[in-house]
């Protein structure tokens, strides 16, 4: 089954890092370097709820003690964006 679909992510953009923090808490990223960055987090398998990273597309994830942090690159930026989980 397709969590996230590309009529989530639109057209052109990649999905660029997969996270699983527990068997149901599944994390996704992406975006394209002509718009917004995207984080998609599921909780229990199956339910997606989507977050915007402006400027930028993620790269990939990582987690530790309760945040995450995730590589973002833009058309005239780059660097790490740090969320709580």
């Amino acid at each position: 089954d397709m969590i996230v679909t590309e009529e989530d992510t639109g057209t052109g953009a990649s999905m660029m890092a997969a996270y699983m923090t527990s068997a149901n808490d599944f994390w996704f990223a992406g975006g394209s370097p002509n718009r917004d960055g995207m984080f998609f987090h599921s909780i229990d398998g199956s339910t997606v709820t989507k977050e915007t990273l402006s400027g930028g597309y993620t790269l990939g994830l990582t987690f530790r003690g309760g945040e995450g942090y995730a590589a973002v690159m833009g058309r005239s930026t780059c660097g790490v964006a740090r969320y709580e989980v």
